[in-house]
């Protein structure tokens, strides 16, 4: 059985035509306490407060002992090279960095997701992630057909904005 935490997330409602219903259960956050065993567990849940925070729903679920844990990670990680005020992809690089200590830890980077985003307020080639990629990514992992823990889920993509602001600011 595949556990779904993050029942509510906006990313895994896009994707959860995707999946495969007949094998998933899915809870929020909080309800991880009460299960007894996890057996996969695919993690869109995420606590933008503080590393710690993330950390304690983690080791809830590590403490289930499941064979997989597969947690969706964003591209945004690669931003912390060029600021520091953003805590977002601080954070998300601390759980990968705490993740990846275990060997049932896998984790999916998506960019800028199809559907969930105002492609209008881009210009240029931007880390872009198709529903179809995201949940091939999960499957993949799933079905043992890549070795590598980290798997990248998005292609460059170029948006074409005629708006000369917004090609000022965001290219």
């Amino acid at each position: 059985m595949i556990t779904i935490i993050g029942k509510n997330s906006k990313l895994y409602s896009a994707l959860r035509s995707l999946l495969n219903k007949n094998e998933l259960q899915e809870v929020s956050h909080t309800e991880i306490y009460s299960l007894d065993k996890l057996e996969i567990a695919i993690v869109f849940s995420f606590d933008k407060t503080s590393f710690r925070s993330n950390k304690k729903m983690l080791d809830a679920i590590l403490e289930k002992s499941p064979k997989k844990l597969i947690y969706i990670s964003t591209t945004a990680i690669y931003s912390m090279h060029y600021t520091k005020g953003y805590a977002y992809p601080k954070i998300k690089k601390e759980i990968e960095n705490y993740l990846l200590q275990h060997l049932n830890a896998h984790i999916v980077r998506v960019g800028l997701v199809e559907g969930l985003f105002n492609p209008s307020k881009f210009t240029g080639d931007i880390k872009y992630s198709p529903l179809e990629l995201i949940a091939e990514s999960i499957k993949n992992i799933l079905h043992e057909k890549y070795s590598q823990r980290i798997l990248e889920a998005w292609i460059s993509k170029n948006f074409h904005n005629s708006n000369p602001f917004r090609r000022y600011v965001y290219s």
